[in-house]
């Protein structure tokens, strides 16, 4: 998968992001994380074995949402365009 230009470009900016991952539950588990991008993939360091490590090494479903600079017309943050993708581990 080709990351999009207008992604990369928000990514260089450092913003934070919102990692979803998936408990054995299946309810969802958010963790703002910093990001970055190597080699057209998404990259984000951890330090231990949290729970986000565990679920991904468990189920590679992921999201990650980041906003952007801009505001719309009704003054809500702008993300860029949707990618979906699994998490290697």
């Amino acid at each position: 998968m080709q990351i999009p230009q207008s992604v990369c470009e928000l990514v260089a900016t450092g913003p934070l992001a919102h990692l979803t991952t998936v408990n054995p539950d299946g309810s969802p588990q958010v963790t703002v994380v910093w990001v970055g991008i190597d080699n057209d993939e998404f990259v984000m360091g951890h330090l231990g074995m949290w729970k986000k490590v565990q679920n991904i090494r468990r189920d590679p479903r992921v999201a990650l949402s980041m906003l952007g600079p801009n505001t719309n017309a009704q003054g809500l943050r702008e993300s860029p365009g949707g990618l979906r993708w699994r998490a290697h581990h």
